[in-house]
């Protein structure tokens, strides 16, 4: 007795289901794309949403330049006390991040030379 069941799946269907694993593949882009459209609608200031973007940057600088996707989440807890202490210590919150978007692209190019 054969209990298999056969699908057939349209060329469409499968076209559909890529765009929508392409979509989930990058959630994170979706969901900071998501959260600067509300802060816009709600009347953030400009600076609040410069720090969020500018954070987001950092974060994805930090993945790509140690080819570790979980370092991206690192930065989201790294960028806020960067800007602290880039505060604390007379400077603009900007410079820190700055920094430490440098060192991290230097990083970034010496791993690709070796």
């Amino acid at each position: 007795m054969d209990t298999s069941v056969n699908f057939t799946v349209s060329a469409g269907t499968r076209a559909g289901a890529a765009r929508w694993s392409a979509v989930l593949h990058r959630w994170p882009s979706v969901l900071g794309l998501a959260a600067a459209t509300m802060m816009l609608a709600t009347g953030a200031n400009r600076e609040t949403l410069s720090v969020i973007v500018s954070v987001a940057a950092l974060c994805y600088l930090g993945a790509a330049a140690f080819d570790r996707p979980w370092m991206g989440w690192a930065g989201v807890g790294a960028a806020p006390v960067v800007i602290v202490v880039s505060e604390l210590a007379g400077l603009p919150w900007w410079s820190g991040l700055a920094v430490v978007a440098g060192a991290l692209a230097w990083s970034a190019g010496f791993r690709v030379r070796r």
